[in-house]
């Protein structure tokens, strides 16, 4: 059982759950903690829902069946708590290699751990902080002409810039071309996106006096490469 978690800047607690391994992650400075357990026990979900971080428990479990599934967050989403398992077995590295041995694992170990979080973040389960082409108040994507955000009206380059969760959605239906025109600097441009366009604001001014001027349903096929401006 482990008593205290360890302290860390990190948004999620890396638990270990093999000696060999562990023993690289220490060589290599990562903050981690050693488990002998198969899953986190009671004790260690307290503990880290007393920090709201995630748990992000490594393992490397040769008598996995399905080698492809090598992580998942089940059955604990349920808490305060976001716990994801990844089994090291099996992974595949950058260069086609799939991981069959400690010694593979460990060579490879901070290579994988980035690759897990990069992972993480993208599927929303850790905050990211990546505001490239970003709006810093409400993290919705600024194209590169625009000047404001077309969803909330901040100035390109400004805002809070707070960690943030990305959020995965799932649109059923076509998709909806859009145009819109704006009443102050008479900028006019075109979206078409599934389950529609939502702007509020002009991209060129930041006004929020903008006209829906056209929407139309269109074929699955029909959706095109590039916007319109």
């Amino acid at each position: 059982m482990i008593k205290n978690l360890p302290q860390t800047d990190k948004q999620y607690y890396l638990i270990i759950g093999e000696r060999h391994l562990y023993a690289k992650a220490r060589m290599l400075n990562l903050t981690a903690a050693y488990s002998s357990e198969d899953y986190p026990d009671d004790n260690m979900i307290a503990l880290a829902k007393k920090t709201g971080k995630s748990i992000l428990f490594v393992k490397f479990d040769t008598s996995d069946e399905n080698e492809d599934d090598f992580w998942s967050t089940r059955r604990f989403n349920d808490s305060d708590c976001k716990i994801i398992f990844y089994n090291i077995y099996g992974m595949e590295t950058e260069d086609g290699h799939k991981i069959k041995t400690l010694e593979d694992a460990a060579e490879s170990l901070a290579k994988i751990i980035d690759s897990m979080v990069s992972q993480l973040i993208d599927f929303g389960f850790i905050k990211s902080t990546d505001y490239s082409g970003r709006c810093g108040c409400c993290h919705q994507r600024i194209r590169a002409n625009d000047n404001y955000c077309r969803y909330c009206g901040t100035k390109r380059g400004e805002g809070e810039f707070e960690p943030y969760f990305n959020i995965v959605c799932c649109v059923y239906g076509p998709p909806i071309q859009t145009k819109y025109e704006c009443e102050v600097c008479g900028k006019s441009w075109m979206r078409t996106l599934w389950g529609g366009e939502h702007a509020k604001y002009c991209p060129q001014c930041g006004s929020d006096r903008i006209m829906n001027c056209k929407e139309r349903t269109m074929e699955f096929f029909e959706f095109p490469d590039d916007d319109y401006e």
